[in-house]
Formats: C-alpha cells, structure tokens, sequence
C-alpha cells in the first residue's frame, strides 16, 4: 500500500497549485485565441469596410470621368477622361483582389461577390459609353439623358454597395460583442478558477498542515510529561508518514524506559528485603559477639586463676628440689662415714 509520506503531502500540495495554475493557464490561453481569432475577424471586416469605402471613392472618381466626358468640348479633355476611367479600372481592380483575398461568413462572400458582379458590369458599361458620351453635345438633350441615366446607374450601385458596407458592420459589431464577450467570459472563468484553485489549495494546505503539526504538538507533550519523569504517558499517534514513524518509535522507548523502570524498582524492593535480612544478622552477630567477650572475660580470669597456681606450683617444685637435693647430699654424706665405719 502507498504510504502517504510528508514528502508526498508537500508534492500534493504542488501539484493542487500545478494544475490549478495550468487550468488557469489554460482557460486564459483558450480566451486568447479566441480573442485573437475575434480580432483578427474584426481587422479582416474592417479592412473590407474600408475597401468598400475606397470603392465608393472610386465609384465616384469613375462618375467624374463619365460626366467629363459628357461636358468635353475637345479631344485633349476627352483623352483626360478616358486616362482618368483607366486609372479608376485599375483601382477597382486592384481594391477587389483585396476583398477576394478577405476570409469573410459565407452569407458576406455571396454578397460581396454579388456586388462584385454588379460593380465589374456597371464600370465595364461606362467604359463602353464613353465613345458615344464623347460624341454627344453637352448642351443638347441626349446629353442630359446620358447624364440623367449616368447618375441613376451610380445611385443604384451606391446602393448595393452602402448594403454590402452595412452587412459589413454588423458582423464587425457583431465580432466586437463577440470578442468583448470572450474577454468578459474569460476574466469571469479566471476569477473563478482562481478563487476555486486558492480555496482547494488553502484546505488542502490546512488539512496537511494539521496532519503534520498535530503529531509533532502530540509528540512535544509526551516529551515534556517524559521531561516531568512521568512514564505512564501515552503517545495516540496514528498516521501512515514519517512522523508515525517517529511516535511510534518514540512510544516503543517510553514503553522500554517504563520497563526498565519496573525492573529497576522490583530489584530495589528484592535489595530492600535482602538490606533488612543482613541487618537482623548484623544484629544477631552483635549480639553474639558480645556474649563472646563477655566469655572471653571469663576466660581471662580463670586463666589468670590458673596461672598464678602454676607459679605456686612452680614455686612449690623448686622447694621439693632443694629438699630432695639436700636429702641427696646427707644420704650421700652417710653413706661415706658408713664406708669409713
């Protein structure tokens, strides 16, 4: 079984605040790219309002050409006229590769490509009147007609393309609500992952905290009751980490320091009971040993007793001998005037 060490707590609590950064991370990197798609949209729609815009101006550069060429009294202003639509086909041209390159919705491409169409045909069509504008009086009545007819076909156009242009800036509106949107959305899901990945790291912080400190302050008062000299303390520690470890290790020597102590007390009992023997025996000793000298006393006289007999006796002896040496030496005596005899 995975034991839940210290060093795997600690790991935990880095990776709580790995996955929480990675998910906010995560969140803020999606939210980009979504802002970014939104305002690459917006740059795209905008640069075709703009071109839209340049093909207005265009448009209108094109009507100045025509009506120049209506009101042209000479060929020098005819020739202007015609250099001038050249110019504008060539802007048209270049303006609409632009929009043909835009990544637009499919619904703006029909439109945009339908304004195209009508635009192509429309400046292919001035540039076909322009011989037949060029021969028509400026005063007379063709030339009002053609100027009449010149300003309806533009109107019309101007229409179509103020209609592309507005279906433009919708979606550019629509991609600026869509883009704020995503920013909002996305400040509000980072907050909340935030405030979420704050909380789960503040419990799971908490949680280890106790699980590490709880067995320490445990462990701490069993040491100071252990400090007091008082053994009986029990250490309630139960936790599969190192500090489980450590208390239990540290209730295995108070358990054998407790052990050793009722050992070292019951001895101290037996030495106790064997101290109190020796000292009847001391007593009993004493005792004998003065019943002995007092024997000894005894002793002492009657050897004393016996001594001063024995000189007597010794005293006594010698008298005999000198008795009996005497008695010697007269028997002696006799025996030599018996002889004479």
């Amino acid at each position: 079984m995975l034991r839940f060490t210290v060093g795997r707590k600690l790991a935990l609590v880095a990776a709580v605040g790995l996955v929480v950064a990675g998910a906010i991370g995560g969140v803020s990197y999606v939210g980009n790219s979504q802002i970014k798609t939104g305002s690459d949209l917006r740059k795209v729609l905008n640069k075709a309002n703009l071109d839209l815009t340049q093909l207005d101006v265009i448009q209108g550069d094109a009507r100045i050409a025509e009506l120049t060429q209506i009101m042209s009294r000479n060929d020098a202003e005819r020739k202007s006229a015609n250099e001038d639509l050249a110019t504008v086909q060539q802007s048209s041209d270049a303006v609409w590769a632009e929009l043909d390159k835009a990544s637009v919705s499919a619904d703006l491409r029909q439109t945009l490509d339908e304004v195209h169409r009508i635009y192509t045909a429309w400046l292919q069509d001035v540039t076909a009147k322009m011989p037949a504008l060029a021969a028509l009086d400026p005063g007379s009545g063709p030339a009002h007609q053609a100027t009449t007819d010149a300003a309806t076909a533009s109107a019309a156009l101007g229409t179509k393309v103020d209609a592309a242009r507005e279906a433009v800036q919708k979606q550019v509106d629509a991609a600026r609500v869509t883009s704020d949107s995503t920013i909002a959305s996305v400040k509000d899901i980072v907050v909340i992952a935030l405030l979420v990945g704050v909380a789960l790291l503040l419990t799971l912080s908490v949680l280890i905290s106790r699980s590490i400190t709880r067995p320490l302050v445990a462990m701490v008062t069993a040491l100071r009751s252990i400090a007091k000299k008082d053994l009986t303390t029990e250490i309630n520690v139960r936790s599969g980490d190192e500090l489980g470890d450590m208390a239990g290790a540290l209730g295995e020597a108070v358990g054998e320091m407790r052990a050793a102590m009722t050992t070292i007390g019951n001895t101290s009992a037996t030495l106790a009971s064997a101290s109190e023997e020796l000292n009847a025996v001391s007593t009993q000793l004493g005792s004998g040993a003065e019943e002995t000298s007092s024997q000894a006393g005894t002793v002492s006289v009657a050897a004393e007793e016996v001594s001063m007999n024995v000189s007597t006796m010794a005293a006594a002896a010698e008298e005999m001998t000198a008795s009996i040496n005497e008695i010697s030496r007269s028997a002696t005596s006799a025996a030599g005037v018996a002889t004479e005899a």
